[in-house]
Formats: structure tokens, C-alpha cells, sequence
């Protein structure tokens, strides 16, 4: 037994001795983390959108890569340094430069994984937290923190369970007032231990966390208009007085900067053209790439965007540069309460009907065409090889719909876990949408998941054929209906 002891404590001892090896897998990305450290006076969130094919922007060389990236990286910066935390695990390292060259530090002790995809990593105090995350079929609510004395992580109490999962948008962290807004989405849902599709637990709701006491409460309802533009647009920074969002576009290749103060409960349109420009034109420009990594964050009146095409842009923002839209983002709880259940339901059927004519007037109207400068019929990468594939399956079908295991099976992931089937699928289809929404402009998804009518627990895949027909040039496919 103590011989056993000794082999387990020698090959943990090996473990952390090779556990330093790591690497920024681009240039551009060592790039990326040199000006954020240049910036040696500033301290705050940093925001990280890119696409899936960019990958991390830093992975250690002894961890097996995950097989889904969404997108996002856990960049920390606070008195202490520059601090990355690894999606999916409990790994943390720190960056710093040592003979002109990158280093990366691993300054945990940490074990176990797998339960914090999506997690949210901001520090408080200089002191480094974890909110969330999703892992073995379910969305936690743990407030972690990191613990230096013990290199470890360890568990600050909540007065409740609020799942929490991000995806770079809809949750503000507020350190100054000591809060953080977060916005649940009835789509997250823990298919696990959910009792069924209309669990009111689920419904959409924003929920403010008071850092100080550890408290959870209701702030209200969200909006109609602020779930749709919530659904339409990418955050693009974190400023002291909201979240910075690009929504998509209302008209071909037209955009907007909005701010959404939660704390105020108001949206906010950025009241500048030539600032809003330069941050649109940056993404969506003549001469941008869609595929570019985007990091962002905020200090001394200046928003400083970096970009993997080793573009540095520094733009001057103030809270006077937005103007109020007259939209709230949410209905408060305590309005929200004063209606009677009986008003609640005839106000709902009026505004369903008069939501969906004008809906159906209006998408008549403005049906979106497909942005043909953007790219090229017959030579483009607007769809890696594996989306454009599993796009083909569906047209091979008498019907476009596909089931779990058969989308599993064009992913490559049938004898993988189901946590890694469930993270690749999402991943995939979420990025297919988010491509055919830049590209035709268009807010609705190519690719939805449903329940089967027969079987509530069960869900399909289906693909809309009304709007592949405006990215059908976009795929080399001669086959079914499309011939």
C-alpha cells in the first residue's frame, strides 16, 4: 500500500513538473498577449469573440485539446498580472514576459475537469472567481474561487441555485457597485433533471447577484425587444455602464452600437457615427475577415480593440456619447407583480396577434438577400468542411431533419462521451447560424433543434430549406431538390 502511495504521489509530482509546457498557438495571438501586458496599468474584464476555427488562443502542450471551442477565452487581468483560465478544467496560468519572450506560469494544483464549460472567470479584489459552467448534462450555480494558499479552488455559498452558462453575452459584471446582472435563457436548459418543456424554472428572467452579501434576486422580466436584440447581436466590450453590443444588421450590411445598462434598466444607442463606424467596420468592413479574433477591454476613458490581424484600435468613450432609446430591459418584478392574472392573459393574446401580423407584414417586406459582396459564389470558406458536411446530410434526407445519433455520427463524436457529443453538436449548429446570419443578415436560425411530438425527451435537428436557398451558391452540393 505505501508502495502504491509512493508511485501516485511521484507520477502527480512528474505531472506538475512538465505542467509549465505550454504555447500561444499564433503568432498573432503571442502578438495579442504582449499589447494587453504592454498595457501594464490597466486592470478589468477582458471580452474574447472569435470563431471556432481560430481556437484558443493559448493551450497547454501536455492537455489533450477539447474537442468543442465556442469561441471564447478566460483572460484575467488584475493587480497580480495577467492570468489565463483554461475552458473546461480548473487550470490557471499566468503570462508574463522573461527575456523578451512569453511565459506561462501554471499556478494551480488542480486535478479534476469537465464541469465548467462556459464558466464565467472575472476577478473581484484580486482574487480570481468561476460562476457556472456546464459538464456531466447539466448548468451549475458554484461560486468558486481561487484559493492561492492552496493552489486549489473552493466553494463561496449563494442563498440559491441560479444555473449559469456564458456565451460572451448577456451577464455584466459590476465591480464598482459590486454586482453582476445575468440574464437566464429558457433554451439552457439542464435536460438531465428537467420534468418537462414547460418547467417554469426555465422561463427567462434577469437576475442580479450581490457580490458582497452573495445574494440572488429576481430583477424582473426581460423585454421583447431586449431578448430580440439580445438574440440579434455580439457583445463587443464591457464598459463601467454596460454591456457594448453590435446587433446584426436591420437593413443589408447596416448596423448599430448599443449599451444595455442593467443597472439603470435602459438601452442605449452609441450617438457617435464615427465611433460606431470604426467598431463595425472593423468586424464587418470591405477589407474585414470573418474569421478574426476580437479582444477587447476598457481603461482610463478608452476602449481598446486587438484583433489577430495585429490591429490595434483605441477609441474614446464616455457615458455621454450614448443616447437613451426610450427600451428598457426588463420589467420590473414589482410591476410585473401588480397585474392580475387575468389581464396578463388578454394583454398576452393581443400582443401575439398584433406581434405576429405585423411580424408576418414586415418579414414580406424586408425578406433578406443574400449579401453577394461578401463573398464569392463558388470560391469561398464561409463553412469549414465539417459544417458544409453535415448541411449536405440534411439534403439527402425525403425530409431535412436529423436525428441526435446521425448528426453525432457526421461530427465524428458516436463513441465519444455524451458531454462531448452534446458540446460539439451545440457548437456546430450554433456557429452554422451565426455564419448564415452574417452572411444573408437574416436573425432566424438555419438550424433549429426540436422535440419529437411523440416523445418530449427526444430532440431532432432540422434545417430550414426556405433559407439554405439564399446560401445554396455558398455549397457545392448537386444532389436532392437542389440539382
Amino acid at each position: 500500500m505505501r508502495g502504491g502511495s509512493f508511485i501516485v504521489c511521484l507520477l502527480f509530482l512528474i505531472f506538475q513538473s512538465v505542467s509549465n509546457a505550454a504555447y500561444a498557438q499564433k503568432e498573432s495571438d503571442r502578438w495579442i498577449l504582449e499589447e494587453i501586458l504592454k498595457d501594464s496599468a490597466f486592470t478589468g474584464e477582458i471580452v474574447t469573440q472569435s470563431l471556432s476555427e481560430l481556437g484558443p488562443i493559448f493551450w497547454p502542450e501536455n492537455l489533450n485539446q477539447q474537442d468543442v471551442y465556442t469561441g471564447h477565452d478566460n483572460l484575467i487581468k488584475n493587480k497580480n498580472g495577467l492570468f489565463i483560465a483554461i475552458e473546461g478544467t480548473g487550470r490557471i496560468y499566468q503570462v508574463s514576459m522573461k527575456a523578451n519572450e512569453l511565459d506561462f506560469t501554471r499556478i494551480d494544483s488542480t486535478v479534476f475537469g469537465g464541469y465548467n464549460y462556459g464558466a464565467f472567470v472575472y476577478s473581484l479584489n484580486d482574487t480570481i472567481y468561476s460562476l457556472g459552467g456546464y459538464g456531466f448534462w447539466s448548468l451549475n450555480g458554484h461560486l468558486r474561487y481561487f484559493k492561492e494558499s492552496s493552489s486549489g479552488w473552493e466553494i463561496k455559498p449563494l442563498n440559491r441555485k441560479i444555473p449559469v452558462g456564458y456565451n460572451n453575452k448577456g451577464l455584466y459584471f459590476d465591480p464598482k457597485n459590486y454586482s453582476l446582472y445575468y440574464t437566464v435563457d429558457p433554451q439552457q436548459v439542464d435536460e438531465a433533471l428537467k420534468r418537462n418543456p414547460y418547467d417554469e424554472n426555465t422561463k427567462a428572467q434577469v437576475f442580479e447577484l450581490n457580490l458582497k452579501t452573495r445574494d440572488w434576486k429576481e430583477s424582473g422580466t426581460p423585454t421583447a425587444k431586449f431578448m430580440k436584440l439580445n438574440a440579434a447581436s455580439m457583445k463587443i466590450a464591457t464598459l463601467p455602464w454596460g454591456e457594448l453590443f453590435l446587433t446584426g444588421p436591420r437593413a443589408q450590411l447596416k448596423f448599430e452600437t448599443t449599451l444595455i445598462d442593467y443597472r439603470n434598466n435602459r438601452i442605449f444607442s452609441l450617438n457617435k457615427p464615427d465611433k460606431s463606424n470604426a467598431v463595425v467596420n472593423l468586424r464587418y468592413g470591405e477589407k474585414a475577415e470573418l474569421n478574426k479574433r476580437i479582444i477587447t477591454y476598457y481603461h482610463d476613458s478608452v476602449l481598446t480593440i486587438l484583433t489577430s490581424n495585429k490591429e490595434r484600435l483605441e477609441i474614446p468613450l464616455k457615458k455621454s456619447n450614448f443616447t437613451d432609446t426610450g427600451m428598457s430591459v426588463y420589467v420590473p418584478l414589482r410591476e410585473s407583480w401588480s397585474w392580475n392574472s387575468r389581464n396578463i392573459a388578454w394583454f398576452g393574446i393581443i400582443s401575439a396577434l398584433t406581434v405576429s401580423t405585423l411580424g408576418f407584414v414586415f418579414w414580406k417586406r424586408r425578406k433578406p438577400k443574400v449579401a453577394q459582396s461578401r463573398v464569392e459564389t463558388g470560391n469561398n470558406n464561409t463553412f469549414d468542411k465539417m459544417e458544409e458536411d453535415l448541411i449536405k446530410f440534411f439534403l439527402t434526407k425525403p425530409e431535412p431533419s436529423l436525428s441526435v445519433d446521425e448528426v453525432d455520427e457526421i461530427l465524428e463524436t458516436s463513441k465519444k462521451s455524451k458531454d462531448t457529443q452534446n458540446q460539439k453538436r451545440s457548437a456546430v449548429t450554433r456557429s452554422i447560424n451565426s455564419k448564415y446570419m452574417m452572411v444573408t443578415g437574416d436573425h432566424e436560425n438555419l438550424i433549429n433543434a426540436t422535440r419529437l411530438e411523440f416523445d418530449r425527451r427526444m430532440i431532432q435537428y432540422v434545417l430550414d430549406v426556405e433559407r439554405f436557398k439564399n446560401i445554396k451558391h455558398l455549397i457545392r452540393i448537386q444532389i436532392g431538390i437542389f440539382d
